[in-house]
């Protein structure tokens, strides 16, 4: 079967969200805008929709696929690589995972990434310290570590199990289903056993960019299931030959376009900043 335009589309328009979510995430973390900007309730209920909406057409590509575990092994691959970016460009992953377990984070420990240059002191908090004469790593640590209300956004996290970990894990999963010829109504049926005994985030990992297995592999094997009548070409005629432009061009690369977005929009705001001096 040829490519269906209508998916391509909405999955372009899906990825070209969470570009704009992270660039506004960037300006956030550097303050650049309100948090009310993107931490909102309209946001809040946006967000894990279009989420959704992209991990239902994973899904539904699964029953399009000739290879689900060569697919899902290729974005695993991708997914580790995101994770070895994430823990080496962070000050110290060990020191962001420690804050986001819950344990003490020390002005000491800051200061020390401030004297090895791997934090840079928002000019408000240089600002502060020289109006009252802090100086020193330790004192310029606690200061900052006063500034914010949890140290994550100074720190940052790395992430361990993010959109394409829970995409690769579902591909995986449904790969081997296939084989034992386990249908999707009964993964979804298990899942459901599983949050009825409480169980609504696994694995629970300190992550950013968290997208637990559970519950959103509902919305993955709900796509399996529908990716069913889809292929078959049970859909109405014009479902198959809506005819869209640009979106499904995006949607065709969704993949490459994920992997590249946050360095490039880094690249955008180092660019802005050194012109800016």
């Amino acid at each position: 079967m040829t490519r269906i335009q209508l998916l391509d589309g909405l999955r372009g328009f899906c990825i070209l969200l969470v570009i704009a979510y992270h660039f506004g995430y960037n300006l956030v973390a550097r303050e650049y805008i309100p948090r009310e900007a993107l931490y909102n309730p309209v946001l809040e209920v946006l967000q894990p929709f279009f989420a959704g909406v992209f991990i239902v057409l994973a899904g539904v590509s699964s029953r399009f696929s000739r290879s689900n575990l060569k697919r899902g092994l290729m974005l695993l691959g991708c997914a580790l690589l995101v994770t070895a970016v994430s823990l080496t460009v962070l000050p110290d992953p060990a020191l962001s995972l420690r804050a986001v377990l819950g344990h003490e984070v020390t002005g000491a420990e800051v200061g020390a990434l401030v004297e090895s240059g791997k934090i840079t002191l928002h000019e408000t908090i240089a600002e502060e310290a020289a109006k009252r004469g802090i100086t020193g790593p330790d004192a310029l640590g606690s200061l900052a570590l006063s500034y914010y209300d949890v140290p994550y956004p100074l720190i940052g996290t790395p992430v361990l199990f993010g959109i394409l970990h829970l995409l690769a894990a579902c591909i995986l999963l449904y790969a081997l289903l296939e084989k034992l010829r386990i249908t999707a109504p009964a993964v979804v049926l298990g899942a459901f056993f599983l949050l009825r005994l409480g169980v609504t985030e696994w694995p629970n990992l300190p992550s950013a960019d968290y997208f637990p297995l559970v519950p959103w592999v509902f919305a993955f094997f709900f796509g399996v299931w529908l990716g069913g009548p889809i292929r078959e070409g049970t859909f109405p005629q014009w479902f198959y030959e809506m005819k869209i432009p640009v979106f499904p061009a995006i949607g065709r690369r969704t993949l490459l376009i994920y992997l590249l977005h946050q360095p490039a929009l880094y690249g955008i705001l180092w660019v802005v900043e050194a012109v800016r001096g």
